[in-house]
């Protein structure tokens, strides 16, 4: 019989995507529901018909082999923050290290998984969050997060239990104080107001916070923002204000300001009983989940066997969070970086820790890497989620490194790299890593070694 959207299916599920899809077939096509797991049976509500696929909403569970305990969240659901809140953390874990198992199976020899390592903090851990302002279906003032799979629908945040209580306070305080004195909010429909989004980290050893609000124009009320805010909660160091005049609805802007306190705050991570402090300004990226980085970054360091003598080549190296570690343990690194902002913060992070021997190259490394000279012992790099760009993956294979240690956020871009790599290395070790409890993403630190060289 043939399906139409809205149509209820029963379906058993077999597999998940490292998006957090359930996966399954139905009368010969791929099915995707979100909020369904593998050996599950729920009856699916037909949302979308892409070509030879259906996409689906879970109306109900039939049987499942899994507790489903109740959600901490009382947005869960509705927001598309997070995925696994009605899942154990043990079968979270379970299933995120299967699903690198699945992509890279086919490319890796058993022996060379380990298990995953879970997260030191399953609540409360980010440390970085963008919130959104809207005008609501009657018209009402919304600042909050985006409906699940709605880009342009909006819920008002009360607290968000994955993200320090500061951070839902200040959610609250800011939207009394903008809705107190009429300030508008920006509307996509109409390409016109004020308010756009609202940006708040924190330096969860530090304790600083930066809070930045993003609009279209500066406001004479933002002063008077920023000196309530900051007197309002002691922790916060930055107040910036962000300018986005154009029709993209991005939280980065063409100019940003200080409203009170300073550009940056600090953040410290400890690695190994070396510990370096970090100036982080409104762009700069690190990991959301600080402690769990601290983690990620002794499995590299680990991974990479630095006696002291190496030349180290790191690629997408950022504001030089893993490079000043690195730096310690060998006696040259060069990092490779697209943004030059970012370069520009690594370099202040180098100088501000004492570290002199790293040499940083500004540019898309698909490019950069024609330009450097001589050979490295070992290469780490660790790309966005759409993977390693082909041309620059030539070129690593061209240098070819002894050593090579990929730490990917995409287990799907990872497999396909490996693929390639695989025509002159072997991965000696899979290890996945839990960054991010109850959502379905998960990092992965593959050891991969010259084959001309075991």
């Amino acid at each position: 019989m043939p399906i139409h959207k809205g149509d209820l299916i029963e379906v058993q599920f077999t597999g998940l995507s490292y998006k957090g899809y359930g996966l399954a077939r139905y009368d010969g096509r791929e099915v995707s529901a979100m909020g369904a797991l593998p050996g599950e049976r729920a009856e699916m509500r037909v949302l979308r018909k892409p070509r030879h696929r259906l996409v689906g909403e879970i109306v109900r569970t039939i049987s499942s082999p899994f507790d489903r305990p109740e959600p901490r969240c009382e947005h869960f659901g509705v927001c598309g923050g997070c995925w696994g809140q009605n899942v154990a953390y043990e079968d979270q874990l379970r299933l995120k290290e299967e699903i690198v198992r699945g992509y890279l199976r086919p490319l890796v020899e058993a022996v060379a998984f380990s298990p995953i390592l879970p997260a030191p903090e399953n609540w409360a851990y980010r440390n970085k969050m963008e919130f959104s302002f809207d005008r609501g279906p009657e018209g009402e003032f919304q600042l909050g997060l985006h409906w699940r799979g709605r880009f342009d629908q909006l819920f008002d945040l009360n607290t968000c239990p994955i993200a320090p209580p500061i951070f839902s306070e200040i959610v609250r305080f800011v939207r009394a104080f903008a809705q107190e004195r009429g300030l508008p909010v920006y509307d996509q429909r109409r390409k016109e107001g004020l308010l756009r989004f609202l940006t708040i980290r924190e330096g969860r050893r530090t304790g600083e916070v930066m809070v930045a609000l993003t609009a279209t124009r500066r406001d004479k009320t933002f002063e008077g923002l920023a000196e309530a805010l900051m007197a309002r909660f002691p922790a916060i160091r930055s107040v910036l204000f962000v300018l986005n005049s154009t029709l993209g609805q991005i939280a980065y802007g063409s100019e940003e300001a200080v409203l009170g306190g300073r550009q940056t705050i600090r953040e410290t991570l400890r690695v190994k009983d070396v510990e370096h402090t970090f100036a982080l300004s409104f762009r700069s990226f690190l990991q959301t989940n600080t402690h769990a980085a601290e983690r990620l970054y002794e499995i590299v360091l680990d991974r990479a066997h630095l006696s002291g003598n190496e030349r180290v080549l790191e690629i997408f190296c950022g504001i030089g969070t893993i490079t000043a570690f690195l730096a310690r343990k060998a006696k040259k690194v060069v990092g490779v970086e697209l943004i030059a902002d970012a370069v520009a913060n690594a370099r202040s992070n180098m100088a501000a820790n004492g570290i002199d021997n790293v040499d940083f190259v500004v540019g898309p490394a698909e490019k950069r890497l024609r330009d450097l000279e001589g050979a490295f012992d070992v290469v780490i790099v660790d790309p966005p989620r759409a993977g390693i760009h082909p041309k620059a993956l030539r070129r690593l294979i061209e240098l070819a490194p002894p050593r090579f240690v990929y730490v990917s956020c995409n287990p799907k871009t990872l497999a396909d790299d490996i693929r390639v790599l695989r025509e002159i290395y072997t991965v000696k070790n899979v290890q996945p890593v839990d960054l991010f409890p109850h959502t379905p993403h998960v990092e992965t630190v593959v050891e991969l070694k010259a084959m001309n060289n075991e």
